[in-house]
C-alpha cells in the first residue's frame, strides 16, 4: 500500500442493512487497584445503533458515549461519537453512499509521575466525511470512486503558572481515488488505481507568537496488482504502487507474496516480499 503498511491492511466492509434493526448496549466497570490510597478508576460506556431500508435506500445511524475516571488523578476521559451513513441502490449493479462520522474526546493530561499536572487538559475533535460510486460494468468489471475528508482539531491548556502551555492544531486530509478490478480469466484478477492526497496542518503556539503556522503536502499514488491462483493449492501475488510526494520525491514500492496448501495436511506455507517508505 505504499507507505508504512509493510504488511498489509484491515479493510472492513460494513454490510447494507436489509431491515429495521435497533441496539442499545451499555456497561459500567470499576478496576480495583490494590495499592494503598490508589483511586479506583470507574468506566462508563453506552451505545445505540439503528439502521434501516426502504426499497433502494438505506440507512445506519450510531451514538456512543464513554467515560473514564483514569487511573491517576487527571487522567479521565470524556468521549462520544456519532455516526451516518446514508446509501442508494441505483440499480443491482450501482449504488452510491455517503458517510460521515463525529469524534469529541476531553482528556486529562496528568504528565509525569515525578512532576504531575493537575489542570492540564486536552481537546479532540475529529470529522470524517467521505462519498463512495460503485458499479459493475460487467460480470468481469467493476469500478469503485470515493472521495473523502478528515479533519482534526487539537487544542492544549495548561494554565499552571509555572510551565503554562496554550496551544492549537488543525489538520486535514482531503483525496480520492478510482480503483478497477478486472476479472481477467478464472485464475487471474488484476485491480488498478490511482488516489490523489493533500495533507494541511495549521499549529498555534499561543503564549510564543501567537501566530498560525500552515505546512501543507501532497501524494499522488497509481498502483497495478495481479493475483494468480494457480490451481487449488497455490496463489501468487505482484504488485507494486507508485507514489509522488510534494516534498521527498517518487517512491516505488513493490510487493510479492505467495500461499501454498498441501491438501492432505491441510498445511498452509506463506511467504511474502514487500517495500515500503515512511
Amino acid at each position: 500500500y505504499g507507505a508504512d503498511a509493510v504488511g498489509g491492511v484491515v479493510n472492513i466492509i460494513t454490510k447494507k442493512p436489509t431491515k429495521p434493526v435497533t441496539t442499545l448496549s451499555g456497561d459500567l466497570g470499576a478496576h480495583v487497584d490494590t495499592r494503598e490510597n490508589a483511586k479506583r478508576p470507574v468506566s462508563t460506556h453506552a451505545s445505540l445503533y439503528n439502521t434501516g431500508r426502504d426499497r433502494n435506500t438505506y440507512y445506519a445511524l450510531s451514538y456512543s458515549k464513554e467515560h473514564s475516571n483514569g487511573y491517576r488523578i487527571n487522567s479521565d476521559v470524556d468521549q462520544y461519537n456519532a455516526g451516518i451513513k446514508l446509501g442508494y441502490d441505483l440499480d443491482a449493479a450501482s449504488s452510491i453512499e455517503a458517510s460521515a462520522d463525529y469524534i469529541s474526546k476531553n482528556i486529562g493530561v496528568p504528565g509525569s509521575v515525578q512532576f504531575p499536572s493537575l489542570v492540564a487538559r486536552q481537546q479532540n475533535r475529529e470529522t470524517v466525511t467521505g462519498v463512495q460510486y460503485k458499479e459493475r460494468l460487467s460480470k468481469a468489471v467493476d469500478v469503485d470512486v470515493r472521495a473523502y475528508q478528515n479533519e482534526e482539531k487539537l487544542n492544549y491548556e495548561n494554565p499552571d503558572p509555572f510551565f503554562a502551555e496554550f496551544s492549537r492544531n488543525r489538520s486535514t486530509t482531503s483525496g480520492a481515488e478510482v480503483k478497477l478490478n478486472w476479472l481477467m480469466n478464472s485464475f487471474s484478477v488484476v485491480t488498478a488505481g490511482a488516489e490523489g492526497r493533500n495533507d494541511s496542518m495549521a499549529i498555534t503556539e499561543v503564549l510564543v507568537d501567537n501566530v498560525e503556522h500552515t505546512h501543507t503536502a501532497s501524494l499522488w499514488s497509481t498502483y497495478l496488482q495481479d493475483e494468480l491462483s494457480l490451481g487449488d493449492s497455490f496463489i501468487l501475488v505482484l504488485g507494486g504502487r507508485n507514489d509522488i510526494h510534494s516534498a521527498f520525491g517518487s517512491e516505488w514500492s513493490p510487493k510479492a507474496s505467495a500461499r501454498y496448501l498441501n491438501a492432505r495436511s491441510g498445511t498452509i506455507l506463506r511467504a511474502s516480499y514487500g517495500k515500503i517508505f515512511r
